[in-house]
C-alpha cells in the first residue's frame, strides 16, 4: 500500500510566524523547516506503523524551496518522483484554510490573492489536491480554521488540528511541546490508514470552476485553457475532468495572480542561507516586503 503524503507550511504544527515559512527569511532556515521536518517525520512514521508500505513525500509548498531537511524521513518514506500519481491514498500535513478566512493563519488558495470555487462553492487546496490525485483523502492535518471548510467533496475528511488562528498573522499552537505535536500527529496518521477509508472526492460529469483575481490580471489570461471573463476579476471554465480541463486553467491563473511576487524575486537566489546571505540586501528587502504587505492585506477579496 502506498500512500502520497503531501506536505504544505502554513498549518505546520508550531510554526507561529509567517517568516518561518519562506526562504528570504532567516526564520524560514532557522525553525520553520525543522519544524515542518517534525510533522512530516510524524506523519509518515505514524502511515507506516499503521499499515502503509511505502510513503512518497510530496512537496507542495512554494516554487520548489527546499522546505523538509529530507535525511530525517524514516524509512519507508523517500520524496516523491515521476511516480508521484501512483498512490492507493494520500494524507495531507501542514495545511491551511482557503482565501478570504480572516482567522486562518496565512489564509490563501494556491497563491496569494486568488479564489477558486467549482459550481459556486470556495474550496480549499485540500480539495484541490484530492482531485488532482483521484484517490480517497485518509486525513488532514493543519490550522483549525481549515476543519469546517473540508465540505462537500471532502466531508466527513478526518481531520486533526494542531494550531487555531486569531487573524491571518497570529496563531497558538494546540500542542506548543515538539513531543507532544509529533505523538499527536503520528497517532492520527495511524488511525486514519487503518480505519476505514473514505471514498474519492469525486466531481460531477460536468463541473464550472471560477477563478476570481485582480482584474488587470484576469483580463491577460483571458480565454486561455477555456477561461471565460465572468465579471471584471472573475473568470469560469467547464469541465468534465480535474486534470484535463480545470488544471491547466487554475494554473494559468495562479501564474497571473502571482506576478507580483515574480516581480519582487527578480533573480533572487535564495536556494539555501549561503545564498541568501550573498543577495543584495535592497534586493532581498524588496522580497521580504512582498511577504510582509500580503499578510497584512491578503485576506482582502480580489
Amino acid at each position: 500500500m502506498r500512500v502520497s503524503l503531501w506536505l504544505d507550511m502554513e498549518g505546520v504544527a508550531r510554526i507561529t510566524n509567517h517568516r518561518e515559512c519562506w526562504p528570504p527569511f532567516r526564520q524560514y532556515w532557522e525553525s520553520g523547516r525543522q519544524k515542518l521536518t517534525d510533522d512530516v517525520v510524524a506523519a509518515a512514521s505514524g502511515l507506516l506503523e499503521g499499515g502503509a508500505d511505502e510513503i512518497t513525500v510530496v512537496n507542495a509548498h512554494g516554487l520548489g524551496w527546499p522546505n523538509l531537511l529530507w535525511d530525517q524521513l524514516p524509512a519507508g518514506a523517500r520524496p516523491a518522483g515521476d511516480d508521484w500519481k501512483e498512490a492507493d491514498a494520500i494524507f495531507q500535513i501542514g495545511f491551511h484554510a482557503r482565501f478570504g478566512t480572516g482567522a486562518g493563519f496565512l489564509s490563501h488558495t494556491m497563491v496569494p490573492n486568488l479564489e477558486v470555487a467549482v459550481d459556486g462553492n470556495r474550496v480549499t487546496e485540500s480539495h484541490i489536491w484530492g482531485w488532482v490525485m483521484g484517490v480517497p483523502v485518509l486525513g488532514v492535518v493543519g490550522d483549525a480554521a481549515l476543519g469546517s471548510q473540508l465540505d462537500g467533496w471532502l466531508r466527513g475528511t478526518p481531520f486533526l488540528a494542531v494550531k487555531r488562528s486569531s487573524s491571518r498573522s497570529e496563531t497558538t499552537p494546540l500542542f506548543p511541546e515538539r513531543e507532544a505535536s509529533a505523538v499527536a500527529v503520528r497517532t492520527f496518521a495511524q488511525e486514519c490508514v487503518t480505519a476505514s477509508w473514505p471514498a474519492p472526492p469525486v466531481l460531477p460529469g460536468r463541473f464550472e470552476v471560477t477563478l476570481s483575481l485582480d482584474p488587470e490580471r484576469a483580463e491577460r489570461v483571458e480565454e486561455q485553457h477555456g477561461l471565460v471573463r465572468k465579471s471584471a476579476g472573475a473568470l469560469s471554465v467547464e469541465a468534465e475532468s480535474w486534470n484535463d480541463d480545470a488544471q491547466p486553467a487554475l494554473e494559468v491563473a495562479m501564474g497571473a495572480a502571482l506576478q507580483p511576487f515574480f516581480d519582487a524575486q527578480g533573480d533572487l537566489d535564495v536556494t539555501s542561507e549561503e545564498a541568501m546571505d550573498r543577495q543584495d540586501p535592497e534586493e532581498l528587502q524588496r522580497c521580504r516586503r512582498f511577504f510582509e504587505d500580503w499578510v497584512g492585506d491578503g485576506s482582502a477579496a480580489p
